[in-house]
């Protein structure tokens, strides 16, 4: 998704006018304006979450003790079972995959949408990224409360000890 933002952006910049869409309002119309190079924020951003959480993905994933990353109190950390851990690692990677497919899908949407209001082909960028900031938020929400609930199974129903 990074390198089709690049190629939207890329592919169209020469026929961007000089002053571009910068912000919508939530109806989706334009109410700011600035530079046509601005829209590299968009290619910017996506390129930022992506290092982001793809190196949380791989330090989770490659970790030997993967409560050492896990924000957890300490008494509710130090009582994990090496099965919760392991649960919890599995969990986090799969789901922080999901939060970033879809930022970095809005970050798509919002570049092509940006560029079709420049270009005049269309005057607003519609409803969609109200719709991907509820995705993200949702899973978010979802990646909390899960987390909560494998923190929350007693280690007696495991027969695991703690994580060391």
């Amino acid at each position: 998704m990074i390198i089709l933002i690049f190629y939207i952006i890329l592919g169209n910049l020469g026929d961007l006018p000089d002053t571009i869409p910068t912000h919508f309002n939530l109806a989706g119309l334009p109410d700011g304006w600035g530079n046509k190079y601005e829209i590299f924020v968009y290619a910017g951003v996506g390129l930022f979450f992506y290092v982001l959480i793809t190196g949380i993905s791989a330090a989770l994933a490659i970790v030997r003790n993967p409560t050492s990353f896990i924000n957890l109190p300490g008494k509710t950390k130090d009582s994990l079972s090496s099965d919760q851990a392991d649960k919890l690692r599995i969990f986090f990677v799969q789901y922080l995959f999901l939060l970033k497919t879809l930022i970095l899908g809005l970050n798509v949407y919002l570049a092509h949408s940006n560029i079709e209001v420049a270009l005049q082909h269309t005057d607003s960028i519609g409803y969609w990224p109200m719709l991907f900031v509820a995705a993200i938020a949702a899973v978010t929400i979802f990646m909390v409360y899960k987390s909560y609930r494998l923190t929350v199974s007693t280690n007696s129903y495991t027969g695991s000890t703690p994580y060391k």
